[in-house]
């Protein structure tokens, strides 16, 4: 029930976006429509070109994608296609993802 009610959200989320922001840039500084599209094959198509044009994901800090609770990243990572690199000091270690030489 909590899933069907959370990727009901996601779609919603989705077609507010498109609907307010289709094409622009905004908050991110980018367009990255994949972040609020449901997840699937369509997501992660797009999650790879992003990586493959030279942009970074960063993860798992506030307001940042969670690499526990998004299944597409979940299945890219268990797939070999992406890799979490940490990166920085202890104290301000930051966490991304990019793309294995599998995945390119």
């Amino acid at each position: 029930m909590a899933k069907l009610k959370t990727r009901r959200y996601a779609n919603e989320l989705y077609e507010t976006h498109l609907q307010f922001h289709g094409q622009t840039d905004w908050v991110t500084g980018g367009n990255m429509p994949w972040k609020y599209m449901p997840y699937g094959k369509e997501r992660r198509v797009y999650l790879i070109n992003h990586l493959r044009n030279g942009n970074h994901i960063y993860v798992n800090k506030k307001w940042q994608l969670q690499t526990k609770h998004d299944s597409d990243l979940k299945k890219l990572l268990k797939k070999g296609v992406l890799r979490i690199v940490k990166e920085g000091s202890l104290h301000c270690r930051q966490s991304r993802v990019e793309l294995t030489n599998h995945g390119r």
